[in-house]
Formats: C-alpha cells, structure tokens, sequence
C-alpha cells in the first residue's frame, strides 16, 4: 500500500523561466528565428537593456511577454471529432 505525501509547490518547481534572457535563448522563448527577433528589437518593439560592460544585450521575459499578447492571435475554430477517429483511438 502506497501513501500519498505533499509536496510544496515550491519544491515542484525545477526550473523556472529566468527573468531575462540572452539574444538566442530571447528569440527561442519568443518562438522565432534570431533574424526576426533582431528585426523586432531594431524596430523598437522590443525592447533591451545592455549587461553591465555593455557586451551583451539582456533581454527581459516581461518584455517579451507583452509583446506575445499584443499579437492578434487568430482563434482557430474547434474542429468536430469524427466518430471513425474516435473509434481508432479506443482500440
């Protein structure tokens, strides 16, 4: 007989998204290629804060976000399941 134990979420949580991200890993949590990203950064839509030296660009996941839900996500419709793929996927 097994027995349940509670975890804490926070014990759950591995690896959490970091606060900020480098170009490539940026461009990746954004869902696009690095070239697309670099446009969208030049033309300002996102935006960047330079590291310490001024090396490297950093690259804030809140930023990010916001520009992912300012996109007009199409919806797609619900499509109806058909009875012969329903039977497929029970056998």
């Amino acid at each position: 007989m097994s027995t349940l134990k509670l975890v804490s979420v926070h014990d759950r949580i591995r690896d959490p998204l970091p606060a900020a991200f480098k170009e490539a890993a940026a461009a990746k949590y954004a869902g696009t290629c690095r070239t697309k990203f670099r446009d969208l950064v030049k033309s300002g839509v996102i935006p960047y804060a330079e590291h310490r030296n001024g090396t490297a660009r950093i690259y804030l996941r809140s930023d990010i976000d916001a520009y992912l839900e300012s996109l007009n996500w199409r919806k797609m419709p619900l499509r109806e399941v058909s009875p012969v793929a329903l039977k497929g996927a029970t056998e």
